[in-house]
């Protein structure tokens, strides 16, 4: 079976590129091929808005990447689309609507998937109707949503978008998001009944990225920090976990979302998904405010904290660590920061269980 993927844009997220490589590859393992229309917004810009960029933020001692031309971004994320080129099938980038019909229409597939990743969250996902797979129409193809998730446990569509999306959700052969809160959300503004699965990262297994985790050196001993979102609360966090810790060490798998005036930005490119999983692999601790960077460690089996943050909405990374007992994980300030202990032998059984469970809606939904 050809399947198309509908996800969120692969380029300098972490979590969305792995997540998507997970999917394709549980995919391939069952026997299907696969191929993800990489969607993106356009990314247009005149040479006189690049400059104006430039100039503006060479007048603050620091700028946030927002300031960066669309060619610096590409550069910033130069070695993680490395791996997307190597590792994922895809077509695009894919920047306009026509495109993306044209693409949708071919007649080979035989089904389509939108998830993982925030894809039904409408102020990310570009033209949200056909991230319910709208664009199918009458055609004789399967139409899955595997571990969609909305992001948030609030609904943030307007009315129109909701009868919109609703009317395309009902023609699903199968429903199923990421997050607990998710299936609510289905049943109340979609009338669907949905099933709560793992994200795809979990569902390949921690054996699926190990092929790209570096030897530890066993002398070298390091915590790690993947936050998003910096703040002097953050690196209290970090700084806390240094002594209860006892290791100064801390590796940084996210550059600072801040640039240095005059500083050259290729200081600042984003490390490769090699390192990145590395990092987290081989750390002592690991303290993130990101759902994959939790996922990972859970994978790997490495101690960490979450600090949870409202703005990228913490439903579901408070889903993911309900479901796994790992509620103590959840820290607010350096204040409440505590090394939890885990019981990593009840972890891994659950998820072993709840991988059974996600495969086999999977696979249902294929058939």
């Amino acid at each position: 079976m050809k399947i198309g993927i509908l996800t969120q844009a692969l380029h300098g997220n972490y979590g969305g590129i792995l997540q998507n490589f997970a999917l394709q590859q549980v995919l391939k393992q069952m026997g299907h091929t696969c191929l993800t229309i990489d969607r993106h917004r356009a990314q247009t810009e005149s040479p006189v808005k690049a400059l104006a960029k430039i100039v503006m933020r060479n007048l603050k001692p620091e700028f946030e990447s927002s300031l960066l031309t669309v060619r610096e971004k590409r550069d910033l994320n130069y070695r993680q689309m490395e791996f997307v080129g190597q590792y994922i099938d895809r077509i695009g980038p894919v920047t306009t609507q026509s495109e993306f019909d044209e693409i949708v229409a071919d007649p080979s597939f035989d089904a389509f998937i939108v998830g993982s990743d925030q894809c039904w969250r409408p102020c990310y996902s570009t033209n949200i109707s056909n991230y319910y797979l709208d664009f199918a129409g009458e055609r004789d193809v399967r139409r899955i949503a595997y571990a969609a998730s909305f992001g948030v446990d609030t609904w943030e569509y307007s009315p129109t978008q909701t009868s919109r999306v609703r009317e395309s959700a009902k023609k699903m052969d199968a429903v199923s998001v990421r997050e607990e809160t998710g299936k609510n959300l289905c049943k109340q503004y979609l009338g669907v009944d949905a099933e709560w699965v793992l994200d795809p990262t979990m569902l390949l297994g921690v054996d699926g990225f190990r092929p790209f985790v570096a030897v530890k050196d066993p002398t070298e001993h390091f915590i790690t920090e993947y936050l998003l979102e910096s703040s002097e609360e953050a690196e209290a966090i970090v700084e806390a976990a240094k002594r209860l810790c006892g290791i100064q060490n801390c590796r940084h798998n996210n550059r600072s979302k801040f640039i240095k005036r005059f500083k050259s930005v290729s200081g600042y490119k984003n490390i490769g998904i090699e390192e990145w999983l590395s990092n987290i692999a081989n750390a002592e601790f690991l303290i993130t405010d990101s759902f994959h960077g939790a996922v990972f460690a859970i994978l790997f089996n490495i101690p960490f904290v979450v600090k949870l943050n409202g703005t990228r909405g913490n439903s579901r990374i408070e889903s993911l660590l309900k479901d796994f007992g790992l509620e103590q994980c959840m820290c607010n300030s350096s204040r409440d920061l505590r090394i939890p202990s885990v019981d990593w032998d009840a972890v891994n059984a659950q998820l072993v269980k709840r991988r059974l469970e996600s495969r086999i809606f999977l696979e249902n939904a294929l058939n």
